[in-house]
């Protein structure tokens, strides 16, 4: 995320100015777990080592059948497998902990454009990305 966002709209500009933490907090919202589906193969193939199984596992329980497809094919058949294994070994976890978890990977994911890294902007779930 080389760039600031810079809002398009006239309240949300107001609203980085006005209460910077808020807004922050609100573009943090923005961007959810599932948008990860929309990162190209190589962004993923980046993205993916830097993450810890277990991690990825708790973050993926809630995850929809297409994105922990997507993020299987992008591991690989054989960690593809050790990810569906993590996950059904996990059983019952806490949604708040779920939740931490697709945090930390998004800023993961941030942290890797914020450095260059050959991943794309994780897009916003309205399409919009953080550049």
């Amino acid at each position: 995320m080389s760039k600031k966002y810079e809002p398009e709209d006239e309240e949300l500009r107001h609203l980085q100015e006005d209460d910077p933490e808020l807004y922050a907090e609100l573009l943090r919202r923005m961007c959810v777990f599932e948008d990860i589906y929309l990162l190209s193969d190589d962004s993923l193939t980046t993205l993916l080592p830097q993450i810890e199984l277990g991690e990825l596992a708790l973050a993926c329980k809630t995850a929809s059948d297409v994105l922990l497809a997507k993020l299987c094919r992008a591991l690989g058949k054989t960690e593809g497998d050790r990810l569906k294994d993590a996950i059904d070994a996990i059983g019952i976890a806490k949604l708040a902990d779920i939740e931490a978890a697709q945090e930390r990977i998004i800023d993961i994911a941030k942290r890797l454009d914020n450095k260059g890294g050959k991943s794309t902007p994780l897009p916003l779930s309205d399409g919009r990305n953080y550049r």
